[in-house]
């Protein structure tokens, strides 16, 4: 293929690349840009369904001495809350039974050690649907707490008030609610931005997945509803009920629909997660996050824009900006390479090609930044732009290494181990 017919398709090429790019970078900033305060309506105007709010509990007696009082002082008329101990062997009981005796909306059952068949976090949250005296469940964990005590109160109006979520028209009938959390505000840490950005950029597209009117492929465990009759009516765990990870995960994907699933963006329905994981943790839950993704049904659409907005920052890297910056240096120091790609052009057209490529990469580097650091900063998380532009590159590493140590890890270290 002759010079002449080259230079007239790599425009062309990358101009395609970029606007996906662009394009992608955008979308990012979808929830900032949805981002609305729901006013609360009077209470005599409206009346709101009862709420029971699940914690399935491991040796977690801190966080509840710590955060139980929160939730039990939520402004909301009328809601339980269902502590379920999952085998506990510190002060948990203890905490829970001290805590009884001052809120009468509180109340503890307990996991059988004998349980065989289901994961014990999955069989924590059946015991707690099943024994919810309401409808509509909220589930969420012993070391999270509420940004407002206004929480309750958006999760009822906007069962009450579908129309007001910013999604597609299709909504119809709310049966699973999705909302999300964020880390708390310790000091920042490298570990810390890599972790607190991979979160961020998972809620993100899972977002725009539903913004777009699809079904929800995953949830934030920390803040996630749903109806006790959706939950009994599709099965439970039937699926999968001896993974040992992404309860929540697959139970919003087996609940949600596009009619059903409402998503929830509104600054008092934050969830503040105070546990952040370590190295290690962190690296073990994105190889389990692999085996849970392996029981997703209807989500294949959603892994291609996964693949394809992890991919994009590197592909601008590797396919526009170095080539660019290759092409300056052969047309300052090569006079034949000036001469066979300039036939059609001077070669100061050359330079305003060259120079317009590389103002319309970091346009794409500022639109990019722009959108992920304004949702995160909505979101109540910290962060800078050039950690975000960083990560980005690093990304589709972090993602194949948890791949190929998934697929050199025996299975079975993915599902409970009977004896």
């Amino acid at each position: 293929m002759t010079a002449p017919i080259l230079l007239l398709l790599l425009p062309l090429l990358l101009l395609l690349l970029w606007s996906c790019a662009v394009a992608g970078a955008y979308a990012f900033g979808s929830i900032a840009r949805k981002w609305k305060r729901m006013e609360s309506v009077a209470q005599a105007q409206q009346e709101l369904p009862p709420l029971s709010i699940l914690l399935p509990a491991h040796n977690e007696a801190v966080n509840l001495r710590r955060h139980l009082p929160e939730l039990l002082r939520q402004d909301y008329e009328n809601f339980e809350v269902i502590v379920i101990d999952q085998c506990s062997t510190d002060d948990t009981k203890d905490v829970l039974e001290r805590l009884e005796l001052r809120y009468a909306h509180l109340r503890h059952t307990f996991t059988p050690q004998s349980a065989r068949d289901i994961s014990v976090e999955r069989l924590a949250i059946s015991l707690g649907i099943r024994s919810a005296t309401n409808e509509w469940v909220v589930i969420t964990r012993p070391n999270c707490h509420p940004l407002s005590e206004g929480w309750l109160q958006r999760i009822g109006e906007i069962i009450v008030h579908p129309e007001r979520s910013p999604q597609s028209p299709r909504l119809q009938t709310p049966e699973v609610l999705i909302g999300l959390s964020c880390y708390d505000r310790q000091r920042p840490s490298w570990l810390k931005r890599k972790i607190t950005f991979f979160r961020l950029w998972n809620d993100i597209l899972h977002c725009n997945h539903l913004l777009a009117g699809h079904a929800a492929v995953r949830a934030d465990g920390c803040n996630f509803a749903l109806r006790k009759d959706v939950f009994l009516r599709t099965g439970g765990f039937a699926q999968g009920q001896n993974l040992k990870a992404g309860a929540i995960e697959l139970l919003a994907n087996q609940c949600s629909t596009p009619e059903n699933t409402v998503l929830m963006l509104s600054p008092s329905s934050l969830v503040v997660e105070e546990r952040q994981p370590d190295v290690r943790q962190w690296k073990q839950e994105r190889v389990f996050d692999v085996e849970t993704q392996k029981h997703q049904h209807h989500a294949w659409l959603f892994r291609a824009k996964k693949v394809l907005q992890q991919t994009l920052p590197l592909l601008m890297l590797v396919g526009f900006f170095l080539p660019l910056v290759a092409g300056c240096v052969f047309a300052a120091q090569d006079q034949d390479f000036v001469e066979a790609w300039t036939a059609p052009l001077s070669q100061v057209g050359l330079w305003l090609l060259i120079v317009l490529g590389l103002l319309l990469y970091v346009a794409y580097v500022w639109v990019y930044v722009r959108n992920f650091c304004k949702t995160a900063w909505q979101l109540g998380y910290e962060t800078s732009p050039a950690a975000v532009f960083l990560f980005s590159l690093y990304l589709p590493f972090w993602n194949l290494s948890a791949r190929l140590t998934h697929w050199k890890t025996d299975k079975n270290e993915f599902r409970k181990k009977f004896v």
